[in-house]
Parts: C-alpha cells; structure tokens; sequence
C-alpha cells in the first residue's frame, strides 16, 4: 500500500462518529490519538461497557456537537501535553482521509483550550502516513464555513 503524504494538519472524517469533517494536528510524538470530548460518562448498554461524550468538532465555535456512545475498548493512563497523567477512555473509530478509511483507537479528552480538536498519534498514522511537517493539507485545504456546511446535512 502507498502511504498517503500528510502535512502537520489536515482535514479528515470521522464518518462512524457523524464527523464529516474535522481539522487535526499530526503529532507524532503522541502514541495515540486524541478527540476532544466532554460529558465523559461509562454507561452500559446491552450489558456492555459503553462511554457517552459530547465532542465539538470547531474549539472556537460551540454551536455544532455531536453526542456520542461507543463501546470502551479500554482506560489508560496517559501523559498529557502538560506533563500531567491522565486516565482516558480509549475507543475505535474508523477514519476516513484521502478516500481510504482505517480503523484508529482515540483517546477522549477536555481539548477546547487547545488549537486542534483532535491530535493524530503514530498508531494510526503508521497505517497510511508520510508526514512533512513543513506542508499544512497536503490533501486539500477546506474552510470552517465549508466544513460547517457538511455538519448541517449530517443532521
């Protein structure tokens, strides 16, 4: 398989999680992927550990969210930006760049005080990426107004 050439940020889908589009950083120092959530709550559905989270696929514009439930696939401890530990309920979603869709596991966590929604970890990005950190949407450079648009007709 060809690995798609990626620049530090791109817009990707998160179809499964009815994010049509959604700008993230490509952070190959995180080992896992990150999405803001909020509302972090386990629940149990059909005898199943599940996590309900509210994500907001803007950080400066709150009026679009989405709420979510999926199954957990797991909790770790996880070293923030900071420095901080962390615990986070990880879950697997697949992404859609490039017309090619993977299967990732993300992290939930409180993002909105940073500039990205969502960090892309090398776990998923060893699946398809080559990354030039001097390029930025190598894939395609997309608006918040477009985007916007995208998330009126999932409704």
């Amino acid at each position: 398989m060809n690995k798609v050439l990626i620049g530090w940020e791109e817009w990707v889908a998160l179809p499964k999680l009815k994010l049509p589009l959604i700008k993230v950083k490509i952070d190959t120092g995180a080992k896992i992927s990150a999405l803001h959530a909020v509302d972090i709550t386990p629940v149990t559905r059909h005898k199943i550990p599940h996590v309900k989270f509210t994500t907001h696929p803007f950080i400066n514009d709150w009026t679009v969210e989405r709420t979510i439930c999926l199954p957990i696939m797991d909790e770790r401890r996880i070293i923030s930006s900071n420095g901080e530990r962390e615990s986070r309920y990880i879950v697997s979603t697949p992404l859609k760049i490039n017309h090619q869709v993977f299967d990732i596991e993300v992290s939930l966590t409180n993002r909105s005080l940073m500039r990205f929604p969502m960090l892309l970890g090398r776990e998923a990005l060893a699946q398809f990426a080559t990354i030039d950190p001097a390029k930025s949407y190598c894939l395609g450079k997309r608006t918040q107004a477009y985007a916007k648009k995208l998330y009126k007709s999932e409704v």
